[in-house]
């Protein structure tokens, strides 16, 4: 229940964060009676063009979450499930950095808040760590500039780039809850290692000790990364272009059960996904 919990409930929410980074299928036009919404197709702003790397990351954490939820329950887990969740731990690594990526392309101002990074528009330093003082935690020297543009001293956009109104204004608990899933992701590692060295050696913590917190940390990441989005949201519409409540339009019966189509597609991928991985016994 773990899967369809993280994938089942976020898909409709995903496509909407993706065309809210990115709002694609529609027009913004100026009238007489003010900004109005004239939506294009309703495929392109499903579809937008941050939804694929948004996609592959919440399909990658509910894979890590479910899979070792799997394993942790079998009598004895198996080496070819450890290295699952090991390439599915790489994939997600791989994602989230993909995704990032894009949010600096299309929101920098949340970029910002989530990284820390104040300033102007100067060389932006990696933390590591969540903290309420973030200038005392450690950090890496220009490293997030070198994450972007392999370059140090590449200048990114800070904080300080744009009016307060603009920003959040709970930009300190987004620090900490994205600091906090990076955390967690990073603790996933660990504890695979610390599995792995235990069926091969048979010294450490026991593999269903490790399994178990994987699951859990699993889950506490995924709802930090909920949590980051939540609190991070800049929707292009607070930006004195249109208001939330006029945004909605029409939602006629064609419309909705074309949603719905779009909906039972993405969901597809993991189901298949899931089928493949129990006919090959990774599970």
């Amino acid at each position: 229940l773990l899967v369809p919990y993280d994938l089942g409930l976020g898909h409709g929410h995903l496509a909407l964060s993706s065309w809210r980074q990115c709002p694609s299928g529609i027009r913004v036009m100026n009238n007489p009676l003010g900004y109005t919404i004239d939506t294009q197709r309703l495929s392109s702003m499903f579809f937008s063009p941050t939804f694929a790397t948004r996609y592959l990351h919440v399909l990658l954490g509910a894979g890590l979450l479910g899979g070792s939820w799997v394993l942790w329950k079998l009598p004895t887990p198996s080496r070819r499930g450890l290295l699952l969740l090991l390439f599915l731990w790489v994939g997600q690594f791989v994602a989230g950095h993909g995704s990032a990526k894009v949010s600096y392309q299309h929101q920098p101002e949340k970029f910002a808040v989530f990284e820390g990074h104040t300033g102007t528009y100067e060389s932006a330093d990696l933390w590591l760590y969540p903290s309420a003082n973030a200038p005392k935690a450690f950090k890496l020297k220009g490293m997030l500039s070198y994450l972007l543009y392999q370059d140090t001293q590449a200048p990114i956009y800070g904080t300080e780039a744009w009016k307060e109104g603009y920003l959040t204004d709970m930009k300190d608990w987004t620090f900490k809850s994205y600091h906090f899933m990076v955390l967690g992701h990073f603790t996933l590692l660990l504890l695979l290692l610390l599995a792995w060295v235990r069926l091969q050696f048979g010294k450490g913590l026991p593999v269903k000790h490790a399994l178990g917190l994987f699951a859990l940390t699993s889950l506490l990441s995924n709802i930090f990364g909920w949590y980051t989005a939540e609190l991070g949201r800049q929707p292009w519409m607070i930006r004195g272009i249109l208001a939330v409540k006029d945004a909605a339009p029409e939602v006629t019966v064609a419309l909705a059960q074309e949603g719905v189509l779009y909906l039972v597609l993405a969901l597809a991928g993991p189901l298949f996904a899931g089928w493949s991985a129990k006919r090959l016994g990774l599970f």
